[in-house]
């Protein structure tokens, strides 16, 4: 039986139909392409980027469009250089880790757009030129694997099975780091910090003019040393260890002179401190001898105070008892003190009544005794030649 024409058309039709659907013929589209979550989808139509999609089931029929998948994971990669110079001709070998990570959507450039991405900027450039580093990890972190070294069962050997773009700029910016270096300046110490800051900022430098690539994570994890440089890095680091031992000991020195000298200050401020509180209680009990001094001196002013108010009250006692017994006597003897006072004031009256004392006397007398040689008329007549005056005249 003989198949039609329009039999072999509708089969052909079909196939085509399903080989576009499996996408195998990209000038018919891609349909229903699966793109993972660690990955972006570049769409590109005759070779031209035309559009950057996230994670998904993506599908587009325009002829020759066609979908790839972007690994935007962190790429992690090792460069090995076994022969660097340094800036005085020391040979070192280097190895230097790290990630590389492909542009992903949130990584926009070009202002005049404000949603074009790295793949598609300036008419999808960096595609073109950088297309392979895109989609093939190993041209771009190359493959590495690690194994002990023989000699040194502490140590890991990084072996470069396959180079790719990383290990190129790597090299290349070891190259320029330690080249500006000095042996010690690169391999001693906290010199290595240093040196892996300026080969982490040079290699990201250079990735980036590949598509826009990220680098992290830089890493100078081992550094190749012969025998020759080995014992001069052991000189170098035993030199350093020694002037290190020297200031830890002059460090020592000084922090035992400020012990010591604390210590003794420690012991002057007791010192002080001891005499400060005796000079202070001695203060205190002169202060308080002086209190009970002035307080026995006014006790002594009180009591001389009341004895002289005492002796002074006694007085005007003794004054105010005189003239009492003065009055009491002149009270008494008021007649006699009134003729002493007459006789004092005449004379002639106070011998008138001597006279009459005397001849009452001489008229109570029988006989007198007059001793020999004496005159009788004075013994009669005491006055002498005074005539006492007998009565009023």
């Amino acid at each position: 039986m003989k198949i039609k024409w329009w039999v072999w058309a509708a089969v052909a039709a079909i196939v085509l139909v399903i080989v576009g659907i499996v996408g195998r013929f990209t000038f018919l589209g891609y349909y229903w392409t699966s793109i993972g979550d660690q990955s972006i989808g570049v769409e590109t139509v005759a070779g031209n980027v035309t559009r950057v999609l996230p994670p998904g089931i993506h599908s587009n029929g325009k002829l020759w469009a066609d979908l790839h998948e972007i690994d935007i994971s962190q790429l992690a990669w090792c460069s090995v250089d076994p022969e660097v110079l340094t800036k005085d001709s020391q040979r070192l070998g280097f190895v230097v880790c790290g990630t590389v990570q492909r542009p992903g959507l949130s990584d926009l450039v070009g202002p005049e757009s404000g949603k074009t991405t790295y793949y598609q900027y300036n008419g999808g450039q960096y595609w073109v030129g950088y297309k392979t580093y895109f989609l093939r990890n190993s041209v771009l972190a190359g493959k590495y694997h690690t194994e002990t070294n023989p000699n040194n069962s502490n140590e890991q050997l990084y072996v470069i099975d396959e180079a790719g773009l990383m290990q190129q700029l790597a090299q290349q910016a070891m190259k320029s780091c330690v080249g500006d270096r000095t042996f010690e300046e690169a391999v001693v110490g906290s010199n290595r910090d240093s040196l892996r800051a300026c080969i982490d900022e040079s290699v990201s430098t250079l990735a980036a003019n590949y598509g826009g690539l990220k680098v992290e994570n830089v890493v100078v994890p081992n550094i190749l040393i012969g025998k020759e440089v080995a014992a001069k890095l052991d000189a170098i680091t035993q030199a350093k260890f020694d002037t290190q031992l020297e200031l830890q000991k002059k460090e020592q020195a000084l922090a035992e002179g400020e012990r010591l000298l604390a210590v003794e200050q420690a012991s002057i401020r007791v010192k002080q401190g001891s005499i400060q509180e005796t000079a202070e209680q001695e203060a205190i009990t002169l202060g308080l001898q002086a209190k009970a001094e002035k307080a026995r001196k006014e006790l002594i002013d009180a009591e001389k105070s009341n004895e002289l108010l005492k002796a002074q009250l006694q007085i005007e006692i003794s004054q105010t008892n005189l003239e009492a017994s003065k009055i009491e006597v002149q009270s008494k003897h008021m007649w006699e003190i009134t003729l002493a006072e007459i006789m004092k004031q005449n004379p002639t009256y106070a011998q008138y009544l001597m006279l009459q004392l005397a001849t009452a006397a001489w008229d109570e007398t029988d006989k007198i005794v007059v001793p020999i040689g004496s005159d009788p008329y004075t013994i009669i007549n005491p006055w002498g030649n005074v005539t006492p005056i007998i009565g009023p005249e």
